[in-house]
């Protein structure tokens, strides 16, 4: 899959999302259980990321504990390489922050690290979360894809990861913020 087929795949998957939103949210849904949510929980449901699907876990009135305890790890994963607090990161930022953290991660062979380097396959990852295709990485788009890829069962991942080398490269990158994750 190429990062081209990647944007084409996440456009689709926006457009049926976008369609699904405006349905929910209409005149006659809104009195018949149309659900609720406070504007944090709408940013993080409006960044849809494209390889792991949407996931229900963000609607409700309120996030679980454990999803705001990840959300707060994640925001302040991404606000350390954020250093001028933008919100957003650059794709020379972000590959040093996604080299960085697969260094750190235990489950990460290092060989891996240094094809992931090598091969530039960040381009895939900043493919698969710049939602808005801006070509920089926002921290609502950063902590949306990961949370949403954290909710998949592991099955699931590993399905996803052995369909083809991208989707390999990205599952190794959600596995390296899972692990930093799991230490805070």
């Amino acid at each position: 899959m190429t990062v081209g087929e990647v944007k084409k795949e996440k456009i689709k998957i926006l457009k049926a999302k976008k369609s699904k939103e405006v349905e929910a949210r209409s005149a006659t849904n809104v009195g018949a259980g149309a659900v609720e949510m406070d504007d944090d929980e709408f940013a993080l449901g409006e960044v849809q990321e494209m390889s792991f699907g949407s996931s229900s876990s963000f609607t409700g009135s309120t996030m679980s504990a454990t999803i705001k305890s990840k959300k707060q790890i994640l925001v302040d994963v991404f606000s350390k390489y954020d250093r001028n607090n933008t919100g957003s990161m650059d794709p020379i930022t972000f590959k040093r922050m996604c080299v960085d953290l697969l260094t750190d991660a235990a489950c990460v062979p290092e060989e891996d690290v240094r094809k992931f380097n090598d091969a530039n396959d960040v381009s895939v990852v900043i493919a698969a979360l710049d939602m808005d295709g801006d070509g920089a990485v926002q921290k609502d788009e950063f902590v949306s894809w990961i949370l949403s890829g954290l909710q998949r069962s592991k099955s699931d991942r590993q399905r996803f990861a052995q369909k083809n080398q991208l989707n390999s490269r990205l599952e190794m990158f959600l596995a390296a913020v899972e692990e930093t994750v799991g230490k805070n």
